[in-house]
């Protein structure tokens, strides 16, 4: 099995996996969460105003990124006390 990449956002399955990987800091964490919000949002962004470089995703799919920016969100307020996150993101 090989192993995974920690530095890699792809390597973790949720917010919560990433939070709780005992070989990173609490600064390595933080700075990936950003990223991964980062991602979401620049992906939500581009498709909302038709910029995806893509099909067009369908609500089920949007739906779920949008789910999964609100858990980075949940993780990024509990562990780096980002408290304005949820004011930031542009849906």
């Amino acid at each position: 099995m090989p192993k995974k990449d920690k530095s890699s956002l792809s390597s973790y399955d949720s917010p919560q996996e990433l939070a709780a990987a005992p070989d990173l800091t609490n600064e390595e964490k933080c700075e990936m969460l950003r990223r991964w919000k980062n991602d979401l949002d620049s992906r939500l962004v581009a498709e909302s105003e038709g910029m995806s470089n893509t099909e067009p995703m369908g609500q089920s799919k949007e739906g779920s990124l949008a789910d999964r920016l609100k858990a980075v969100d949940k993780v990024l307020e509990d562990l780096c006390g980002d408290e304005d996150v949820a004011t930031e993101t542009k849906i």
